[in-house]
């Protein structure tokens, strides 16, 4: 186990709060292979945690994590993108 990996999710840098959960959850997919949290931004607007769509990508997705006024990437490996989108209609 690489050193900052815990369990699928890379650990190496902050997390939202309240993203974390809804990541562990992705993360008990067995098509999901890696999930690493990108940098985070500054938001104008106050939002609940909640994961929404980006964009595809060559070997998985793409995803915006927003919670608070903060807003990360978070890109997530998976050799089924389908599982993915459906996991997060089901968190709103």
């Amino acid at each position: 186990m690489p050193k900052y990996r815990v369990s699928k999710i890379k650990r190496q840098h902050t997390i939202l709060p309240g993203i974390d959960k809804l990541l562990l959850k992705l993360s008990e997919f067995e098509n999901v292979k890696s999930i690493t949290p990108g940098r985070i931004k500054k938001a104008t607007a106050f939002f609940k945690p909640i994961l929404t769509f980006s964009v595809e990508l060559e070997n998985g997705v793409k995803l915006i994590g927003k919670s608070g006024k903060a807003v990360q990437e978070v890109f997530v490996v998976t050799e089924n993108k389908e599982a993915v989108l459906e996991f997060l209609k089901s968190c709103k």
